[in-house]
């Protein structure tokens, strides 16, 4: 869903882009956005989820290159059309209540949304300036007989931590360091090894 990675975004040098065409762009992906959006779409018919995701790795995409070269106004704008798009409620619906492993656990509404008309139902109760539900409080029996407190958000909640996260990674993961791959998207232990090897195979590496 995420495809930003090293190779897919340079971050050696910075290209000089004019602010008229930063501008040109942010209204260009406003108008794309909102052309793109349906007005009426359901869970309950099919859905083209290979063209969602790439109008949300695209959104993705322009909102870390705005970052790299310092745009904090084309950021914001671009942020925005991230939590606001509709492309990105159907994506963390179907990671929520569908490929997360906890969907079937709800919170303290009591509540799961795993059948489509469910899902239906709360991709139309997004709200992302409500104040959250109070989490459910359950406790795990640990191996010393002690127990762990665990909070359960709600489904909703979930569903709106997931929407800020597709808007804060790619701000983010554009500013780490380059050889950090721990809990980044399209990151996993081959990169690490791969950077080894890259860095220990050097004729100047320390033996």
């Amino acid at each position: 869903m995420n495809q930003l990675s090293a190779t897919s975004e340079p971050t050696g040098s910075k290209r000089n882009v004019s602010p008229t065409t930063v501008e040109d762009k942010i209204m260009r992906a406003w108008y794309e956005a909102q052309a793109s959006e349906p007005d009426t779409s359901s869970f309950t018919s099919w859905v083209d989820w290979d063209e969602t995701e790439r109008h949300v790795s695209r959104l993705q995409r322009q909102l870390a290159n705005a970052v790299e070269h310092g745009n904090r106004k084309a950021a914001r704008h671009y942020k925005w059309l991230i939590r606001n798009s509709h492309h990105v409620k159907m994506l963390a619906i179907r990671a929520v209540t569908q490929e997360n492993k906890g969907r079937n656990t709800p919170g303290v509404d009591g509540k799961t949304y795993t059948p489509p008309e469910a899902r239906q139902e709360l991709l139309k109760l997004v709200n992302l300036k409500k104040k959250p539900l109070h989490v459910r409080r359950v406790y795990i029996k640990k191996k010393n007989g002690k127990q762990r407190p665990l909070g359960i958000p709600t489904i909703s909640n979930r569903l709106e931590q997931a929407i800020h996260k597709m808007a804060m990674e790619p701000e983010w993961d554009i500013q780490f360091e380059p050889n950090s791959f721990g809990f980044r998207p399209s990151c996993s232990t081959w990169d690490a090894i791969a950077q080894l090897f890259i860095v220990l195979s050097s004729i100047r590496s320390p033996q």
